[in-house]
Order: C-alpha cells, then structure tokens, then sequence
C-alpha cells in the first residue's frame, strides 16, 4: 500500500468525520451509517526551532569588559561590534598612527606636487630649446648661402678689375668680347638681385615663425608659473579658499610681502588674460598675419612677461621672509623658492633676453628686417642697373677714356677689399653658426642633467615618504590588531543565542562572552515511532503553516531507526526554510501518515468490548444484532474496522440496554 507523508503545523487539529451525520431514530439511542473513507496516523509533537551552525565568541585578552552592545535574540549583521574590553593605550597608539599617516599624506602629496612641476619645467625647456636649436640651424643655413653669395661678390668685383686694368693699359678687345663680358656681368647683377630676394623672402619667414613660435613657448612658461604662484598665494578662485598647511607660515616676517605679492600677481594676471585673448583671436590658426598685428602682440606680451618677472621677485622676497614649522618643514620652503628661482632664470635668460629667438628678439628682428632689406635690395638693383648702362655702351662701340677708367679703378680696389671683407665675415659668421649649433646642444643636456637630477632628489624623497609610510602604516596595523583583539565582531548575520557576562565583568582570553547561530540554516528535533511512518533521511515533507495555511517543504536530515528504549521512538532533525520562523520559537507539529485506500469507517465510541474481543450493535430491520469486528486502527473520534458492511447502521449511544436480536419499534 503507497502512503503519503504530510507534516502539518498545528496548536489542535480533529479528524473531521467522513460517514454521514448521526440520525435520531427514537428518542433512547442513536445511529451511525457506516461509510468508507481513508485512514490516517498522527503524532502531535511539541519542539523548539534551533540554529545548524552555532559558535562561540570570545576575546583574544584578557580585561575588563567595558562595552556591550547587544542582547539575547538580537539579530547581528556581519562585522557588528558586539562587546569591547578597555585598551585606552592601543587607541592612543591607533590615533597618533593616524595624525602621523596624515602627515605623511599632506607630505606625499607636496612632494608629487614638486614633481609634477618640475615636469613641467623640463618640459618647457626642452621645447626652449628645442626652438633655439631650429633657430641657431636656421642661422647656420643662411651664413652658409652668405658666404657663397660674398664669394661671388668678390668674384666679380675681381672681374670687374681686371677688364678695367686691361683697358687701362692699353690691351684691346673685340667689341664682341666687350659685349659678352658686359651680359655676362649683367646676368651675375640679376642672379644676385633675383637671389638676394629669395633669401631675404626666407628669412622673412623664419623671422614671423619664430616670432609666433616664441609666443607659443613664452605663454607656456607664463601659465606654469601663473598656477605655480597662485597655489601658494592662492589669489584666484580655484585656489582661494584652499586651506594649506603652510599658509600661515608665509610672509611671517613682512605681512607686506604678500600684499606686494599678491598686486603684483593680480597685475600680471589681468595683463595674462588679456593679451591671451589677443594671442588666440589674432595669431591661433592664422596664416599671412599683418607685420602690425604680430609686432603689437608680441609687445603686450613682452609687458605680460615683464610683468610676471616683477610678480616672482616679489614673490621670492615673501618666501625669503617666512617661516618653518612642523606642518611646513624647511625642504618645502627651499623647493618653492628654486622653483621661483627657475622660472627667473627662465624669464631672464629667455624670453627677455635679446640675444636669442624669443619674444624680445622678435620685436628688433622685425624691426630691422624691413630696413636692411631695403638697403641690401636698393645695392642689388643699382648694381644690376650699372650692368645694364656697361652693355649698352658695349653694344654702340661708345670708348671709354682712359681717364674715366683711371677714375674708376681706386673705387674697384676699394669694392674688392669691402667684398673680402664681407666674405671674411660670411665665414666668421658661418663658424660661429656652427659653433652655436653645438653650444646649444650642450645648454640643452645640461640644463635637463640639472633638472634630472632635481627629479631624482624629488624620487628619493618620494621612496623616503613611502618608506615612513609603509613603517607607520604597519605600526598603525599593529595598532588595528591590538585594538580588534579587545573587540568582538559578529563573523556573519546571526543571532544572540546567549550572553555569559555582564559590562564590569574580568574575563580570561577565549572564555566564551557570547553563543551566536546562523538564522539562515535552522532545525527541529523530534522523535516518533517511525516503523508506523516509515521515514528516512533527506527525504522531503511537506506542511502546512497553521497561520496562513500555506504549504511549506521542509527536510529531514537525520533519522535515528534505533528506537529509544524507553520511549520507543525514533529521534530525527527536520530542517527548516521558512524565513519567518525564528531560532528558539516553540513550535507544535502534527506527524500524519494517511493511507489511499479506503476502509470502513465507524465512530469509536460505537465499539464495545466483550469477552475480550471488539463488538458493536447493527441496527438491521429493526433488530438489534450484536456483531463482532476487527480494528484495523483507531483514533479517540473515528476507527477504521472490517466485518462490517457500508450502509449498515451502527447504535452509538443507550446500547448498554439492548441484547442480541432485541426488535426496536
């Protein structure tokens, strides 16, 4: 026979009947119709909700206990401070590590402050120089077509001597061969004239790029130390309201310094954004800018710059005149003062300096261009136009006296000596073009040695703060540990299942202080007669919850089949996985095992029991008739018999009277 397991949540539960109503014959006894219905066992048991995983927790040390946190039942999430001991001295230690990692913060963060702009720095003199490199190439490339073009000067110059000499002492030409040394000494005029224009052209050129260039590269110097300055006075408002560790040390000798400072910044602030603008409307993704428009420009930022040079003198007296402490120490304050120092040097040595390709060269390159060019283009054309009048002359066969010739051979020799001296200058100038190329290179590697080696004292200040904060750090984890070691956290979200001590109690490390339980895994101990249900282990069960009714599946996760000898019975664990059940909630729980064939059913307290065997009274026709059955189980309400038909009508109450075919009206 299949039986089916029901586990039902119960506070009382009574079998329902499954004959029909009982019906009152005659006012003295009563009837029951024997009907067919299934059967069923049940144990009632009564039990209490415990936790699967239960711990205890204690403290590391011994001490007093000078904190609880929690009570019995409450339910504790993960990492929940539950008790402590008193420590005041692993606090004070955890503390002072802290102020200490602060400090090593603020520093930390100095010293990547230095390096950033020290980056910065190199940054923009390699692009400096860089330029000067390009320009002093550039200078090197022109000397070298002045040489040529002097060597022909003076070729001709010779030339010129020498027909004049020869006509002078009497030796004759062709009119032919005067005629082709007048063209020849023409096309050599045009050549030049045609060459010198080019060049001059070019140099032009270079001039307005370099002009652009050495604005580009001033504006980078100018913004780094704009933001270099203002994060130390902090005057705009990016970094006005800023609480520095060193402000108050600043300026402490000469409270006037930095109010001369900050004029000065502001001035040369509002002279920075307005010729940036400037800079950016007129010059930025421009081509064919007006010689009026790039000298203005570069003469505002020339003030600009002035300007900022006056700001870092009066900025480098302000740092002069403060002080140390311990939140500013004395290796902040002579950083900031060589950083001031280095965008000095930058301003002096650079951008304002007339002898190099800056912003001050610009101005006079530009200047001067327009007036030489003129000059060395009004030499050429009369030069070309004397050349010209020769080949007429030569063309009309027209003499030339001898005293005009004389005349002309003293200013000749004087030409020849102007020519070997521009050459000789040409070359000097060549020389020294190639000198510079080399000079320039050399200023580059060491002025990057230089700041190399600032970013590498920068480096091992770094490694020197990680070193102090990798020591604080483990001092401030032993600190940590000291303190967790008087603490007791919850390990996981569980409940207080009990709690042994009170605040002001000693107690010995690892004694346990509290017993916890996981409110996740839960369980039921119970015991039954399990050779009438027949159960076995993690075999599933359903039930019903007698508040809403709702059918639940729980487990069993271990059955006993060795009864007790005693109780003779089975014990066994039911897990349990409904959430609103709480740990150590008294639960009352119904063990069902009904069967799915029917079986007649009567009413138990229609049973009599004679000469030792069960009988009931049939009501058959009218007559008593006294039948003896068999109980195949039973219950106080209902029992489940045999030897009895369905429909037969059984006397449930007044049978004590009746006998044995006794005839009823």
């Amino acid at each position: 026979m299949k039986k089916i397991l029901f586990l039902i949540i119960i506070s009382s539960l009574i079998l329902a009947s499954c004959g029909k109503d009982e019906i009152e014959e005659k006012k003295f006894y009563k009837t029951h119709t024997v009907w067919e219905w299934y059967i069923s066992s049940k144990d009632s048991l009564l039990s209490t909700v415990q936790g699967m995983n239960v711990s205890d927790l204690s403290f590391k040390n011994p001490w007093r206990i000078k904190e609880i946190f929690v009570k019995k039942w409450d339910i504790v999430k993960s990492g929940q401070i539950l008790a402590t001991l008193s420590n005041e001295e692993a606090s004070i230690n955890y503390v002072w590590a802290l102020n200490i990692l602060n400090e090593i913060k603020n520093m930390w963060f100095d010293i990547t402050s230095m390096w950033n702009d020290t980056e910065k720095i190199k940054s923009s003199i390699e692009k400096i120089y860089d330029e000067k490199l390009n320009f002093v190439k550039n200078d090197y490339e022109k000397s070298k077509i002045n040489v040529s073009m002097a060597q022909k000067d003076l070729d001709l110059a010779k030339s010129n001597l020498k027909n004049i000499s020869e006509m002078l002492s009497g030796t004759s030409l062709s009119n032919d061969q005067k005629i082709k040394q007048a063209l020849n000494a023409l096309e050599m005029a045009k050549n030049n004239l045609d060459n010198s224009k080019k060049l001059l052209d070019l140099e032009n050129s270079n001039i307005q790029k370099n002009a652009i260039s050495s604005l580009t590269n001033a504006y980078i110097i100018a913004r780094n130390a704009k933001e270099y300055i203002d994060s130390i006075l902090g005057v705009t408002s990016s970094n006005r309201y800023k609480n520095d560790d060193f402000e108050n040390y600043l300026w402490a000798k000469d409270s006037n310094s930095k109010t001369k400072a900050e004029t000065s910044f502001n001035l040369f602030n509002s002279q920075y954004e307005e010729t940036y603008k400037m800079y950016s409307e007129s010059i930025v993704g421009k081509t064919n800018i007006p010689k009026e428009t790039l000298v203005n420009i570069l003469n505002k930022s020339l003030t600009t710059l002035e300007s900022l040079r006056n700001n870092l003198h009066d900025t480098k007296d302000m740092l002069d005149k403060s002080i140390t402490s311990v939140n500013f120490d004395g290796n902040t304050l002579n950083w900031m003062k060589n950083q001031t120092s280095a965008f000095l040097w930058d301003l002096e040595q650079i951008i304002l300096s007339p002898t190099w390709a800056w912003v001050k060269w610009s101005i006079e390159a530009i200047e001067s261009f327009e007036n030489s060019y003129n000059l060395k283009i009004k030499q050429l054309e009369d030069a070309y136009k004397i050349a010209a009048e020769d080949v007429n002359l030569a063309k009309t066969g027209k003499d030339i006296v001898s005293s005009d010739i004389s005349k002309n051979i003293d200013s000749l020799k004087t030409n020849i000596v102007i020519k070997e001296e521009s050459l000789n200058i040409a070359k000097i100038s060549e020389e020294q073009a190639n000198k510079n190329i080399e000079l320039t290179k050399q200023e580059k590697a060491s002025k990057i040695a230089e700041i190399d080696a600032n970013l590498s004292e920068i480096k091992s200040k770094l490694s020197e703060a990680g070193s102090m904060k990798a020591e604080i750090k483990m001092n401030a984890d032993m600190a940590v540990n000291g303190i967790e070691s008087w603490i007791i956290r919850a390990p996981f979200d569980w409940i207080i299942l009990d709690k042994n001590f009170d605040i002001g109690s000693v107690v010995w490390a690892w004694i346990p202080i509290f017993k916890i339980s996981s409110n996740d895994w839960k369980y039921l101990k119970i015991s039954f007669d399990n050779s009438v249900y027949g159960l076995s282990a993690w075999r599933e069960v359903k039930l019903k919850d007698e508040k809403d009714w709702k059918t639940l599946t729980w487990k069993i996760i271990s059955i006993n089949q060795i009864q007790d000898i005693v109780t003779k019975k089975n014990y066994s664990e039911i897990q349990i996985y409904n959430e609103n059940t709480q740990i150590w909630e008294r639960l009352s729980v119904l063990l069902w095992k009904e069967e799915q064939e029917k079986n007649i059913i009567i009413p138990t307290n229609s049973i009599i029991s004679k000469y030792g065997k069960p009988w009931v009274y049939s009501l058959q026709k009218g007559i008593v008739v006294f039948k003896i059955i068999k109980i195949k189980d039973s219950d106080e309400a209902f029992s489940a018999v045999e030897w009895v038909m369905i429909w037969d009508k059984i006397i449930t109450e007044w049978k004590d009277n009746m006998v044995d075919w006794e005839k009823l009206d």
